[in-house]
């Protein structure tokens, strides 16, 4: 009991140290295009650049602040579900959309294959948000020109959503751990991937509120992994 209580402390200062760290790093840019467009120093030619740096600086600091007030909520039991009938294939493209000019910026092959699901009960937004995180950490940790799919069914009464990539997959030591608050395979301000971490936690609890189950395989280090989730949506 100790020992977990320990390895429990060791990993909340870590991700702390992590927190501090990922909130600074988007402020840098913010800071220094808005005192250059106060100050006058930034040219016409440098303005459209100037403020996209800015607006993208802060929207991801913004993805940062609601991880954080969805942690709060997690740990409260106030994150809760807004389900109602909706397309689940309209679920998954707009997901999808979001994540496509990171993977095409990366150079990644993104394969999508949809099933014909039609309408569940479900929380778009929250769907949304599992998507957003099992792709986004599909897209971080391929290398260029790899690929990552998505693919969308059925089994019995059941939505399944399968994403799977070429990246670099997850040690076997590791893999127990994946889901657990304040954990993540690489740690410290030299880390090679950047996040803080919380993503595949509140996943996989935004799962299980829909009454479904979020599975990770992965053959080792090097060979990629697949991530499972099955929701009990309502038809």
């Amino acid at each position: 009991m100790a020992k977990r209580a320990e390895a429990a402390n060791r990993a909340k200062d870590e991700f702390l140290a992590v927190l501090s760290h990922e909130l600074r790093t988007p402020l840098a840019p913010i800071l220094l295009w808005g005192r250059g467009l106060l100050s006058g120093s930034v040219g016409m030619k440098d303005l459209d650049r100037a403020m996209k740096a800015i607006v993208q600086s802060a929207e991801s600091q913004s993805r940062l602040i609601e991880d954080l007030l969805d942690l709060a909520r997690l740990n409260s039991g106030g994150l809760l579900l807004a389900p109602v009938s909706c397309c689940v294939e309209d679920v998954v493209r707009a997901a999808v959309e979001v994540i496509r000019p990171l993977a095409q910026a990366k150079g990644i092959r993104l394969d999508v294959a949809l099933g014909e699901v039609g309408i569940a009960v479900v929380d778009p937004g929250r769907s949304q948000q599992v998507l957003w995180n099992l792709l986004s950490n599909a897209v971080k940790f391929t290398p260029a020109s790899g690929m990552v799919s998505l693919r969308l069914g059925k089994r019995d009464a059941h939505l399944e959503v399968e994403v799977s990539d070429t990246g670099r997959g997850i040690a076997p030591e590791f893999l127990p751990q994946l889901f657990e608050r304040f954990r993540q395979q690489d740690t410290g301000h030299n880390r090679e991937h950047k996040g803080l971490g919380i993503g595949l936690a509140l996943s996989r609890h935004v799962v299980e509120l829909h009454g479904g189950a979020l599975s990770v395989h992965s053959d080792g280090l090097g060979c990629g992994s697949n991530e499972l989730a099955v929701v009990a949506g309502r038809q």
